[in-house]
């Protein structure tokens, strides 16, 4: 089931015309947005992410979309569906006919306190690069880098990939943001670098900041950095921490992150 433009279809098919053509043939700019156990998380600075990438992309933005009007058209959708649903990620996309238009959909996802995978292997992809400036920041600039380095991970085994950027230096992972870990202090690579401006990855490292046993650093790191950590991980809006266990020749712990993790949930309840 979808919500298009305030009104709930069943397919794609049951779309204007408008909308079909310029989703099909156009640009359009996706958010994707948690709900946790009934609620949806940080709305707000979901919010005014989503209308500054429409205005950066010079879409004209209706006075109607409010935070109000579009997170009731959310929570319209989610007690749509055939059967409750508690964990599930939003997907909300604007499409460029005139006036602006906006689907909807929604898909269910396991909890966020799930047991992370035994086995979660990555590599670095280096068949493509990410560029460092802002415009990186936006998700929709690099969707068709990620689509080849999903295919790379599958082709070859592969749980997720790590990408780079011009200078060489590593940016994120496929499923989110990556956090290296050693002696209670976290890195992760500054958006400077071109890596995902992501609502989640901003919340966390907030959090981070206030916790007096833990320390943020954000800095340009390199791909032999990945060798000498005693944790990664990938912090995910579909599924949460996904501690890595292997990179190439290197094998990870995941005590100190999904320990971390588990703290961080307990501030969403």
């Amino acid at each position: 089931m979808l919500n298009c433009n305030g009104v709930l279809i069943h397919s794609l098919s049951g779309a204007p015309e408008n909308v079909l053509t310029v989703l099909h043939t156009s640009f359009s700019i996706t958010e994707k947005i948690r709900l946790n156990r009934g609620k949806l998380l940080f709305w707000e600075n979901h919010y005014f992410r989503i209308l500054a990438t429409l205005r950066r992309h010079r879409f004209e933005i209706p006075m109607s979309f409010t935070p109000s009007f579009l997170e009731q058209q959310i929570q319209n959708l989610v007690v749509a569906q055939p059967s409750p649903l508690l964990n599930g990620v939003v997907r909300f996309q604007c499409v460029a006919t005139h006036p602006i238009s906006f689907l909807i959909s929604v898909k269910e996802v396991s909890d966020f306190g799930s047991q992370p995978a035994e086995n979660f292997e990555v590599d670095v992809y280096k068949e493509g690069v990410i560029y460092a400036d802002s415009r990186s920041n936006m998700s929709c600039t690099n969707e068709s880098l990620f689509l080849m380095a999903k295919h790379y991970a599958a082709e070859n085994g592969l749980a997720d990939c790590i990408l780079i950027n011009d200078q060489k230096s590593i940016v994120e992972g496929l499923s989110g943001t990556l956090y290296l870990i050693q002696n209670k202090v976290l890195r992760t690579s500054p958006l400077e670098s071109g890596c995902q401006e992501l609502v989640f990855r901003t919340v966390f490292n907030e959090w981070i900041r206030k916790q007096k046993e833990y320390e943020l650093n954000e800095v340009q790191l390199t791909p032999f950095e990945l060798q000498q950590t005693e944790e990664v991980f990938l912090l995910s809006l579909d599924f949460g921490v996904l501690p890595i266990t292997h990179y190439r020749k290197t094998n990870y712990s995941n005590s100190l992150s999904t320990a971390l993790f588990k703290q961080f949930l307990e501030t969403l309840d």
